[in-house]
């Protein structure tokens, strides 16, 4: 199964500086982000160009309030150093493949193509 990253106050610019990231705020110890997780795990194989991370909002606070974090837990989706999508809750596995899908196309969208 693929790693979820843990995103810290440390790591955090080098991970939103990659074209796509999926965060979730989470509280890691939850029952709720445990079940989560997996399904979470799961995307990030199937969609192995985007980079899955969390953020345990109890010991990154003030990155979360950094982050205008109003809720716990929340998903949030960047596309080339922009927020594209953010929602409080856990989203469901057709829900969650959708904003992938949306990050991938947005992607291939923006890429340059070298002039021949």
């Amino acid at each position: 199964m693929a790693t979820i990253v843990d995103i810290t106050s440390e790591n955090i610019g080098e991970l939103f500086a990659r074209p796509l990231l999926i965060v979730s705020w989470c509280i890691p110890r939850s029952a709720s982000w445990q079940a989560f997780s997996r399904m979470y795990a799961r995307r990030a194989e199937r969609f192995p160009q985007i980079v899955f991370g969390s953020i345990d909002v109890e010991r990154e606070s003030t990155l979360a309030a950094a982050c205008d974090v109003w809720e716990v837990p929340m998903l949030m989706a960047f596309g080339h150093g922009r927020l594209r999508y953010a929602r409080a809750g856990f989203e469901d596995e057709s829900s969650l493949d959708a904003i992938a899908r949306g990050l991938v196309q947005l992607a291939a969208r923006c890429a340059v193509t070298p002039e021949a």
